[in-house]
């Protein structure tokens, strides 16, 4: 194999890696997006099933914190929705290492596991509403 064979089959590996990662990367984006929208879904049903006591008991201090736990959280997913609309601003630029996509990578990770510790949360919280 020539020189010139040698040097383009490395370039076809970093280019399948880097589009493997950055598939994974967008794969992963858009599981954080749908699970921004499933929680930001169920904090507003938590807040609607909150209106009613909340008014009937405004002393009640764990409807107060209901209250204001659900509000945060929908401060938290506008927060992490700009978050990713930064991470695809900076996947956009074609210079980015191997190393900087995988921080990229573990950053999306790290953010999916908060997402979901977050629903969890919400979803005990509405369903102790509902009963």
């Amino acid at each position: 194999m020539g020189w010139w064979a040698l040097l383009c089959s490395h370039f076809e590996l970093i280019y399948t890696i880097s589009m493997s990662v950055n598939s994974e990367i967008r794969e992963l984006i858009n599981r954080l997006n749908q699970e921004l929208k499933e929680l930001e879904q169920k904090t507003t049903e938590g807040i609607d099933l909150l209106r009613v006591p909340l008014s009937q008991f405004s002393e009640n201090t764990i409807l107060v914190q209901f209250f204001a736990y659900l509000s945060n959280v929908l401060f938290f997913v506008n927060n992490y929705r700009e978050r990713i609309k930064s991470t695809l601003e900076l996947l956009s630029v074609n210079q980015l290492t191997q190393e900087e996509r995988q921080e990229t990578g573990e950053r999306l990770s790290a953010m999916l596991g908060v997402i979901l510790e977050t629903k969890i949360r919400v979803e005990n919280i509405v369903n102790r509403l509902r009963d």
